[in-house]
C-alpha cells in the first residue's frame, strides 16, 4: 500500500499540516502565489494555443531577438484570449517555437534545435553540452541581476519532468532548482508518491532569478523558452508536471489559469502535462495540499501505466 506524504495510505492531509502562513521563514522567492494570476479568460477545453510566433515577426528589426519574440508572444496571447472568448475550436499541435537568429542556442546548434536521431547516451551528452551553453547565457537582462544560471538537474532520460517558475534566493545561491523550503516540500511529495528526486528531472521556465523575486515577464519567459524546449526534446519525458501558473502558461496555454486547469491532463507534442499548484502555494495555503496530493497520485498512476521503453530508447 502506498504511504502518502501526509501520514496515511493515499489519505489527504489535515488542513493544518503545512507550515502556517507567516511562520518563520517566508516561502522561497521566485515561487508565485497561486492567487496572483492575470485576469485572462479561461481557454476552452482542449484548446491549443502554443507559443509559436511567426518567423516574420522576428525579422526586419534592430530590436534584440528576445524582445521581438516576446512582442510576438504578447500578440499571440491576446489572440488566444479572444479566441477563447469566442469559443474557438481546438487547433492541432504545433512544432516548437521559432528560435531568434541571435539566440545563443544557435551557437551550439545552428538550427536552434538539438540534432535528431540521437540515442539515449548521445542525448545525455547533448544535454550536458546544452547545460554548458546555457550557463554562459546573457541573452536577457535577468542574467545581470542574479548570481548565475540554474539549469536544472536529474535523470537525463527521466520519464517524468517537473517544471517550476524560476529560481529563488536559495536556488540562485546554490545553482540548483527547488532547494529552498518549497523544494524541501516538493522532495517529500515526490518521495511519498514513489519518485526519488534523482529519478526525475527538475527545471524552471526561466533559469535566472528575477529581481525582487517577482513573476517572470513575458519577455523573460520568451528569452528562456528555447532552452526549456531543448531540454524537453533531449530528455523526452512521457509525463510533465507544470508547477504553478507560470509553468502552465509556458507549457500548456498562454491564457491558462492554474485554478481552472489544475488536475487536468493535457497533451502537447506527444507529452502528457498535468498542471498543479506550486509547492510555495502550499506553504501559504495548506488547504491546497489535498488537491496537490491527488494530482501526484494521478501522476504516479499514469507513470505506472507507461509501457516499457524500446531497447534503443532505454540505453542506446
Amino acid at each position: 500500500m502506498q504511504t502518502s506524504l501526509f501520514g496515511g495510505a493515499d489519505e489527504p492531509p489535515p488542513p493544518g499540516d503545512a507550515a502556517p502562513v507567516g511562520a518563520a521563514g517566508s516561502p522561497e522567492p521566485g515561487e508565485e502565489a497561486a492567487a496572483a494570476e492575470p485576469g485572462w479568460p479561461p481557454a476552452p477545453a482542449g484548446a491549443e494555443t502554443p507559443l509559436q510566433p511567426s518567423l516574420l515577426d522576428l525579422a526586419g528589426s534592430e530590436e534584440p531577438g528576445w524582445r521581438r519574440l516576446a512582442r510576438a508572444l504578447g500578440r499571440q496571447r491576446a489572440g488566444a484570449a479572444a479566441g477563447a472568448a469566442a469559443g474557438a475550436a481546438a487547433a492541432p499541435a504545433a512544432p516548437p517555437s521559432a528560435v531568434p537568429a541571435d539566440h545563443p542556442l544557435r551557437r551550439l546548434w545552428p538550427s536552434g534545435r538539438p540534432p535528431e536521431g540521437l540515442g539515449a547516451r548521445q542525448r545525455a551528452q547533448a544535454l550536458e553540452a546544452l547545460r554548458g551553453a546555457a550557463l554562459g547565457c546573457t541573452y536577457c537582462p535577468l542574467r545581470a541581476g542574479c548570481r548565475g544560471v540554474v539549469f536544472g538537474e536529474g535523470d537525463p532520460a527521466a520519464r517524468l519532468v517537473l517544471v517550476g517558475e524560476g529560481p529563488g534566493a536559495t536556488e540562485d545561491e546554490l545553482g540548483r532548482p527547488f532547494v529552498g523550503r518549497a523544494g524541501e516540500l516538493l522532495d517529500r511529495i515526490l518521495e511519498a508518491a514513489g519518485f526519488p528526486r534523482p529519478s526525475v528531472f527538475i527545471t524552471n521556465v526561466v533559469m535566472c532569478r528575477p529581481p525582487g523575486n517577482r513573476t517572470p515577464s513575458e519577455a523573460e519567459m520568451a528569452a528562456c523558452r528555447p532552452w526549456l524546449e531543448a531540454k524537453l526534446e533531449l530528455i523526452r519525458p512521457d509525463l510533465v508536471v507544470a508547477l504553478g501558473s507560470t509553468a502552465a502558461r509556458a507549457l500548456v496555454d498562454p491564457a491558462a489559469r492554474i485554478t481552472r486547469l489544475r488536475g487536468q491532463w493535457v497533451e502537447r507534442r506527444g507529452r502528457r502535462i498535468l498542471p498543479t499548484y506550486h509547492p510555495a502555494a502550499l506553504l501559504r495555503d495548506p488547504s491546497k495540499k489535498r488537491e496537490v496530493w491527488s494530482d501526484f497520485q494521478a501522476v504516479r498512476d499514469a507513470y505506472r501505466a507507461l509501457p516499457p521503453r524500446p531497447l534503443r530508447e532505454a540505453g542506446a
